[in-house]
């Protein structure tokens, strides 16, 4: 005999304990909690919630009753009357009819507990010790109800009327139907219990993996050649149409293996330079220097491969008079400064050799042609002869160059300069010189990149020398890793024989899903 009814037998019984849980319905009521309450509070001071087997059942004013069974067959509805004096429990409900319009809690269940003050939790009482002796943890068995209807709602009082759970309108018992053979779980459900990979259509044939859909040719095909660029939206693909590159609107350049079946997409991305930085302007280029640079907005870099090899300039060709932004000394300024004069009258001719510095560890010798020109009277110079370049031939250079290159080959000019001073644009022409393209090079100039058939990114020179590889490599083709080609063909037969496909067959088989009805056929 348990101790719970041990003490209800006795002549003195303890007090009875009635606590009080709701459950709310997450799809009814928007919500899963669970709230506790009791009509008392525990005997510590300040008194507060009662605690039961470690959860607190919080003080609220509540009646009860209806909870007897009588012997006509007819089932009890209680009725439970909760405080509603601060609108605490309107609250509740407008809550829940914003989720279920004219809801009212209804569905949700309500748990009724009763136990006895001897097996309360030690934590009710002062100094943390049950004065009727040690809990045994006992309770009577618990009587659960769901909410059929808000009978009464006032700022007293809300009172609910509350059945059992086969008491509910339109429920009926039993409710699963008796169908020989069939399952009635929901496949792959909880109760079917079946999480596996082996995929069968409805009549238990196997589902084995397929080939994927292949990504369709790209207008720039398997490359970029050297000087071509990738900008928003555009994709290079692999040869065997595998594997997709594409420069993204979000910063991001992304080798994708090939999509799933029927251009199912998945997570099928393989390497990315890890460039997002949201919506912009982007390019992936491939200079001819050797290097892959992915630009944001044409000059801030992002990402690049580090791979520039040397190339030489051997020919270039004549822009603009730098600097751009005036009009009148340049070159005579830079004439002056090259040859150490002005010409003293027309066709004369001179040549001079000189090393550029463009940048640290960039130079460029040129040999300059000069040819005298006739300066209008009354320039600001003073001067009467100019010299003109005329050609530009190159010497040698150091450093990385590459093919359409622009850079300025700018002298400072000395005090001693005419065409320095009193300029009328500026006041002091500081330095002046040529810009110019390099329209020829030798070298590594051919360089391209190259999604390759296995995945991998490599950047090659003419000469078919590798500078870079992206490091990713796979020579399978990319399979439907679900196993499936339609998610919809994956589909149980609900038959006994469907689970054996799929469990064993000597494997345990669900529980309680094939009603004993009718001869079963395996």
């Amino acid at each position: 005999m348990s101790e719970m009814f041990k003490e209800l037998l006795s002549s003195n019984p303890y007090a009875i304990i009635e606590l009080f849980e709701l459950h709310l319905d997450l799809d009814l009521h928007g919500s899963a909690d669970i709230v506790r309450f009791h009509a008392g509070v525990n005997q510590k001071t300040p008194a507060g919630d009662i605690y039961w087997q470690g959860e607190p059942y919080q003080p609220l004013p509540i009646e009860a009753e209806g909870f007897e069974y009588n012997g006509n067959g007819q089932l009890p509805r209680p009725r439970i009357r909760i405080s509603n004096l601060l609108g605490s429990i309107s609250a509740l409900l407008l809550g829940v009819n914003e989720i279920t319009p004219g809801n009212d809690l209804t569905g949700a269940k309500l748990i009724r507990i009763r136990t006895l003050s001897r097996f309360l939790d030690p934590v009710n009482f002062t100094g943390g010790t049950n004065p009727y002796g040690t809990p045994a943890n006992e309770e009577m068995p618990r009587e659960v109800y769901y909410i059929d209807r808000k009978s009464v709602e006032n700022r007293e009082i809300v009172e609910f009327e509350l059945a059992a759970v086969f008491d509910l309108a339109g429920v009926r018992a039993p409710k699963r139907q008796v169908i020989a053979n069939i399952c009635q779980w929901k496949y792959r459900s909880a109760e079917c219990g079946y999480t596996g990979t082996n995929y069968f259509d409805e009549y238990d044939n196997a589902l084995g993996a397929t080939p994927a859909v292949n990504f369709a040719a790209s207008a720039f095909g398997n490359q970029l050649t050297a000087g071509e660029t990738l900008s928003n939206g555009d994709y290079i693909t692999s040869a065997n149409g595998w594997y997709k590159g594409i420069m993204q609107n979000d910063g991001n350049f992304v080798v994708y293996k090939k999509p799933g079946p029927q251009g199912i997409p998945g997570n099928n991305a393989v390497w990315a330079t890890n460039t997002v930085r949201g919506s912009g302007s982007y390019q992936l280029r491939m200079q001819t220097d050797g290097n892959v640079v992915l630009y944001k907005d044409g000059s801030e870099v992002l990402w690049a491969s580090n791979t520039a090899s040397t190339a030489s300039p051997t020919t270039v060709s004549f822009i603009n008079w730098y600097p751009t932004d005036v009009s009148v000394g340049r070159s005579g300024g830079f004439g002056y400064q090259m040859v150490g004069s002005s010409p003293s009258a027309l066709g004369q001719t001179q040549s001079v050799t000189y090393t550029f510095t463009i940048s640290t560890g960039k130079t460029i010798q040129l040999t300059i042609s000069f040819n005298s020109y006739a300066i209008d009277a009354g320039h600001y110079s003073g001067q009467s002869f100019g010299w003109g370049a005329s050609s530009y031939t190159i010497v040698s250079s150091t450093g990385i160059w590459y093919l359409n290159e622009v850079f300025n080959a700018t002298r400072t000019l000395s005090d001693g300069n005419p065409f320095k001073y009193n300029h009328p644009e500026i006041g002091t022409l500081s330095s002046a010189g040529p810009q110019l393209q390099v329209t020829g090079v030798t070298g590594n100039v051919n360089n391209r990149l190259t999604l390759n058939a296995d995945g991998g990114l490599t950047v090659y020179t003419n000469t078919n020398t590798v500078l870079y590889a992206s490091g990713y490599s796979n020579s399978n083709e990319p399979l439907v890793t679900t196993g499936t080609v339609d998610p919809l063909r994956d589909v149980c037969g609900k038959r006994i024989s469907s689970c054996k496909k799929r469990f064993g067959d000597y494997a345990d088989l669900p529980f309680g899903s094939f009603p004993s009805a009718g001869t079963f056929y395996g």
